[in-house]
């Protein structure tokens, strides 16, 4: 039954070489996490919530403006918010994209980065232990 046993692992493999594409895509968002809108227009950042609990969270970002966009999500590090959570890049007018981080309690940054350059417009973000 060699025929057999190569089909089931060639599907297995391509299986594993395509869970990361998938995944990268977005899709229906973090795995019982809140999904929060994001409005990122030319010259705003716009959470619906300041405030989360720990875990895992997706944004659902819509580009509100007339410029491509990206955004980001920063944690602190080295005293000034510079570590990369998460990004979604490429985000044109009238687009909506969906990004999904793992967030332990602390302060963020949400940067949305209309033309993307420069800093962006930043948002704070604040997340609360995970309730028990």
């Amino acid at each position: 039954m060699p025929g057999a046993r190569s089909a089931t692992l060639a599907t297995v493999l391509l299986g594993l070489l395509a869970a990361p594409l998938v995944a990268a895509c977005g899709g229906s968002g973090a795995a019982g996490g809140p999904k929060i809108v994001l409005e990122a227009s030319d010259d705003a950042c716009t959470v619906a919530r300041s405030t989360l609990p720990a875990g895992p969270v997706t944004f659902s970002v819509t580009n509100t403006g007339r410029k491509v966009t990206e955004v980001y999500v920063y944690a602190q590090q080295n005293g000034s918010f510079s570590k990369t959570v998460g990004e979604a890049e490429d985000i044109g007018p009238g687009v909506s994209r969906d990004l999904s981080v793992n967030l332990d309690k602390g302060t963020y940054e949400i940067a949305c980065k209309p033309g993307q350059q420069g800093a962006g417009l930043r948002t704070k973000l604040t997340v609360e232990a995970a309730k028990a």
